[in-house]
Protein backbone atom coordinates (compact mmCIF):
# COMPACT_ATOMS: atom_id res chain seq x y z
CA UNK A 1 0.00 0.00 0.00
CA UNK A 2 2.91 2.55 1.03
CA UNK A 3 4.58 1.56 -2.30
CA UNK A 4 1.21 2.50 -4.13
CA UNK A 5 1.01 5.55 -2.80
CA UNK A 6 4.86 6.49 -3.56
CA UNK A 7 4.62 5.58 -6.84
CA UNK A 8 1.53 8.24 -7.11
CA UNK A 9 3.55 10.86 -5.54
CA UNK A 10 6.27 10.40 -7.94
CA UNK A 11 4.33 10.23 -11.03
CA UNK A 12 2.59 13.18 -9.81
CA UNK A 13 5.60 15.11 -9.19
CA UNK A 14 7.13 13.89 -12.48
CA UNK A 15 4.30 15.20 -14.26
CA UNK A 16 3.94 18.69 -12.69
CA UNK A 17 7.60 19.64 -13.08
CA UNK A 18 6.39 18.44 -17.09
CA UNK A 19 3.66 20.71 -17.33
CA UNK A 20 5.73 23.49 -15.39
CA UNK A 21 8.52 23.20 -18.13
CA UNK A 22 6.13 23.16 -21.05
CA UNK A 23 4.30 26.32 -19.72
CA UNK A 24 7.89 27.85 -19.65
CA UNK A 25 9.00 27.07 -23.20
CA UNK A 26 5.31 28.52 -24.55
CA UNK A 27 5.61 31.07 -22.30
CA UNK A 28 8.78 32.43 -23.62
CA UNK A 29 8.31 31.36 -27.13
CA UNK A 30 5.01 33.69 -27.14
CA UNK A 31 7.20 36.48 -25.95
CA UNK A 32 10.03 35.89 -27.97
CA UNK A 33 8.08 35.93 -31.42
CA UNK A 34 5.94 39.12 -30.05
CA UNK A 35 2.88 37.47 -31.15
CA UNK A 36 0.54 34.65 -30.64
CA UNK A 37 -1.75 33.05 -33.36
CA UNK A 38 -5.37 32.10 -31.94
CA UNK A 39 -7.90 29.21 -33.38
CA UNK A 40 -9.81 31.93 -35.05
CA UNK A 41 -7.17 32.80 -37.08
CA UNK A 42 -6.87 36.42 -36.45
CA UNK A 43 -2.95 37.29 -36.67
CA UNK A 44 -1.84 38.95 -33.58
CA UNK A 45 1.10 41.45 -33.59
CA UNK A 46 2.25 44.08 -31.85
CA UNK A 47 0.38 46.51 -33.69
CA UNK A 48 -2.83 44.75 -33.03
CA UNK A 49 -2.26 45.86 -29.63
CA UNK A 50 -1.69 49.22 -28.11
CA UNK A 51 0.50 49.80 -25.15
CA UNK A 52 -0.96 52.29 -22.69
CA UNK A 53 0.15 55.73 -22.84
CA UNK A 54 0.10 56.37 -19.15
CA UNK A 55 1.42 53.26 -17.86
CA UNK A 56 3.70 53.01 -14.69
CA UNK A 57 4.56 49.59 -13.17
CA UNK A 58 3.43 49.86 -9.96
CA UNK A 59 2.36 47.25 -6.55
CA UNK A 60 -1.01 46.50 -8.36
CA UNK A 61 -2.18 46.61 -11.83
CA UNK A 62 -4.87 46.28 -13.84
CA UNK A 63 -4.91 43.91 -17.39
CA UNK A 64 -7.34 42.92 -20.20
CA UNK A 65 -6.94 40.25 -22.12
CA UNK A 66 -7.66 41.96 -25.62
CA UNK A 67 -6.34 38.83 -27.88
CA UNK A 68 -6.56 34.81 -27.19
CA UNK A 69 -6.45 31.62 -28.71
CA UNK A 70 -9.47 31.18 -26.22
CA UNK A 71 -12.76 33.46 -27.48
CA UNK A 72 -14.06 32.90 -23.99
CA UNK A 73 -10.68 34.53 -22.56
CA UNK A 74 -11.37 37.75 -24.64
CA UNK A 75 -11.93 40.98 -22.71
CA UNK A 76 -11.62 39.42 -19.51
CA UNK A 77 -10.22 41.11 -16.44
CA UNK A 78 -7.45 40.40 -14.46
CA UNK A 79 -5.36 41.94 -11.23
CA UNK A 80 -1.98 41.78 -10.01
CA UNK A 81 -1.09 42.39 -5.89
CA UNK A 82 1.79 42.34 -4.36
CA UNK A 83 3.95 42.77 -7.18
CA UNK A 84 6.69 44.10 -5.42
CA UNK A 85 7.07 41.62 -2.73
CA UNK A 86 8.01 37.93 -2.62
CA UNK A 87 4.55 36.98 -2.65
CA UNK A 88 2.46 38.69 -5.65
CA UNK A 89 -1.10 37.57 -5.88
CA UNK A 90 -3.19 37.31 -9.00
CA UNK A 91 -6.68 38.57 -8.25
CA UNK A 92 -9.23 37.01 -11.51
CA UNK A 93 -12.63 39.24 -12.78
CA UNK A 94 -14.38 36.01 -10.46
CA UNK A 95 -13.13 37.70 -7.61
CA UNK A 96 -10.58 34.41 -6.70
CA UNK A 97 -6.89 35.53 -5.81
CA UNK A 98 -4.01 32.94 -5.78
CA UNK A 99 -0.79 33.04 -4.73
CA UNK A 100 1.94 33.46 -7.59
CA UNK A 101 5.96 32.98 -7.65
CA UNK A 102 8.10 35.66 -9.27
CA UNK A 103 10.05 33.62 -12.09
CA UNK A 104 12.18 35.77 -13.80
CA UNK A 105 12.54 40.08 -13.05
CA UNK A 106 14.80 42.69 -14.87
CA UNK A 107 14.40 46.07 -15.52
CA UNK A 108 12.00 45.44 -18.41
CA UNK A 109 10.24 42.46 -17.97
CA UNK A 110 8.25 40.00 -15.05
CA UNK A 111 7.53 37.00 -15.29
CA UNK A 112 4.97 35.80 -13.00
CA UNK A 113 3.73 32.42 -12.52
CA UNK A 114 0.43 30.18 -11.05
CA UNK A 115 0.74 27.00 -10.41
CA UNK A 116 -1.99 24.74 -9.58
CA UNK A 117 -0.32 21.82 -7.41
CA UNK A 118 -4.02 19.86 -7.26
CA UNK A 119 -3.89 19.79 -11.29
CA UNK A 120 -0.32 20.73 -12.32
CA UNK A 121 -1.93 23.87 -14.27
CA UNK A 122 0.08 26.40 -14.78
CA UNK A 123 -0.40 30.00 -15.89
CA UNK A 124 2.38 31.96 -16.90
CA UNK A 125 1.97 35.73 -17.54
CA UNK A 126 5.07 37.94 -19.02
CA UNK A 127 4.45 41.47 -18.17
CA UNK A 128 6.30 44.36 -20.22
CA UNK A 129 7.44 46.73 -17.50
CA UNK A 130 7.75 49.96 -19.20
CA UNK A 131 4.93 49.49 -22.01
CA UNK A 132 2.29 47.23 -20.07
CA UNK A 133 1.66 44.79 -22.48
CA UNK A 134 1.80 41.20 -21.53
CA UNK A 135 1.67 37.79 -23.29
CA UNK A 136 0.02 34.46 -21.23
CA UNK A 137 0.76 30.81 -21.60
CA UNK A 138 -1.77 28.52 -19.75
CA UNK A 139 -2.03 24.80 -19.72
CA UNK A 140 -2.79 22.34 -17.36
CA UNK A 141 -5.04 19.18 -17.08
CA UNK A 142 -8.07 20.83 -14.93
CA UNK A 143 -11.41 19.08 -16.44
CA UNK A 144 -9.48 17.98 -19.45
CA UNK A 145 -6.29 19.09 -20.92
CA UNK A 146 -6.06 22.31 -22.45
CA UNK A 147 -4.08 24.77 -23.58
CA UNK A 148 -4.28 29.07 -24.13
CA UNK A 149 -2.23 31.37 -25.36
CA UNK A 150 -3.12 35.84 -24.79
CA UNK A 151 -1.85 38.80 -24.62
CA UNK A 152 -3.37 42.48 -23.77
CA UNK A 153 -2.39 45.51 -22.04
CA UNK A 154 -2.07 46.91 -18.17
CA UNK A 155 -3.13 49.78 -16.59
Amino acid sequence: MRFAKLKILIYSIYTMKKTIFIAIIVAVAAFTAGYLTPKSSNNLTENNIKEEPTFYMTDNIACQILESSSQDEIGRQISFINLNTDEPKVLFGEGGTSPMEKVHETGDTLVVQLIASGSGSVDTFVIDKKTGLFSRAATGSFLGVYSIASKGNCK
